[in-house]
């Protein structure tokens, strides 16, 4: 069942996201608070959507993962799973490789290599794995190779992960390898691979599984609204510049907008409706596609880079993005259905 809550949060994400690549391009301005706090650092700091994305990814394959892999783990359940995930992802993805492939290499809409090695890497979802591969076509789908990957591992980790007690060693173990990898000297393609973000998956589905577990303990004295605005005060951490992209700042502010998160789509909410909850679930279900096509404003070029035109940019991305939602999106999602409903 779709939660409009869990929708809300996917278009905090892809928001954060997208601000954040629009704001590389405009100056990266700032009003300094005290304290290393700035009223421009969320702009800075949008990079943490990814991170928030990865717990949301890892909520919902709880959900998948209910109803696919009941009654344990087998082979046969392991590759419908996949498949289906594959079907999830793969077309819309797949489309948008030609439509960047098109706009880069007839509209020079940017500068990126597009060859049959970087197609292939990417299509088999291991283009993140290469640091040659990893930028290339567009910037944002080392993310996508680094999901499916997830999506891969996850019913080793059910299998293996059957106790609480288990699931809590597993999330130490994926912390600690987070930290380790970040600090190694490894290349930026392993620092930011699964191994790197192993954590905020984990702690995705985990919060699936111990959902009620952990709403009766966030519930107590509203945590789950304090988790939430301690994420919102995090966010205008400025520090030493815009370079805050550190493991333990990331895992933490992931966190606690997963808390808040199950606080918010478990508690009983009453009220109408409005067009803002519409629309805004209406980003969180686009999401993917408004993350795919997350660099299209690459095709507008302003005169001059302030807050007006970074917000026009914006809006250009979000609507293209729900343009392609509905235009390949929804209907690869209804082929899916179809496929698995026989």
């Amino acid at each position: 069942m779709r939660s409009n809550v869990v929708d809300y949060y996917r278009a905090l994400a892809v928001t954060l996201v997208s601000v954040y690549h629009i704001h590389m391009g405009l100056g990266r301005g700032a009003r300094d608070l005290s304290y290393g706090l700035d009223l421009y650092a969320p702009l800075g700091n949008g990079w943490v959507g990814v991170g928030i994305f990865f717990i949301i990814s890892g909520y919902c394959m709880g959900m998948s993962t209910a109803r696919n892999l009941t009654n344990g783990v087998t082979f046969s359940k392991s590759c419908r799973y996949l498949f289906n995930r594959f079907l999830r992802i793969a077309p819309a993805y797949y489309f948008s490789i030609f439509v960047w492939f098109v706009l880069i290499n007839y509209f020079s809409i940017t500068n990126k290599p597009t060859g049959i090695f970087d197609i292939v890497t990417h299509m088999l979802f291991i283009h993140n794995l290469h640091p040659d591969t990893i930028y290339t076509i567009n910037g944002v789908y080392w993310s996508i190779g680094v999901e499916m990957q997830f999506y891969v591992l996850l019913p080793v980790i059910i299998a293996i992960a059957t106790s609480l007690n288990k699931r809590l060693m597993l999330l130490g173990l994926c912390i600690v390898s987070t930290v380790l990898t970040y600090t190694s000297d490894l290349s930026l393609a392993y620092k930011i691979g699964l191994a790197n973000y192993l954590s905020l998956f984990v702690f995705g589905w985990m919060l699936y599984e111990c959902r009620f577990s952990v709403y009766s303990f966030i519930s107590k004295g509203k945590l789950g609204l304090i988790c939430l605005v301690a994420a919102i005060l995090m966010m205008f951490y400025k520090g030493n510049g815009y370079s805050n992209s550190e493991k333990i700042y990331e895992m933490i502010i992931s966190m606690l907008f997963g808390l808040s998160m199950i606080y918010f789509s478990l508690k009983n909410q009453s009220g109408n409706n409005t067009l803002v909850k519409k629309t805004t679930a209406l980003v969180g279900r686009a999401s993917f596609s408004i993350y795919l096509y997350n660099y299209i404003f690459y095709a507008i070029n302003p005169v001059k880079y302030n807050l007006f035109s970074g917000l026009i940019m914006l809006l250009v991305v979000i609507v293209f993005g729900i343009f392609m939602y509905y235009f390949v999106e929804v209907k690869t999602e209804k082929f899916r259905k179809l496929v698995f409903s026989r």
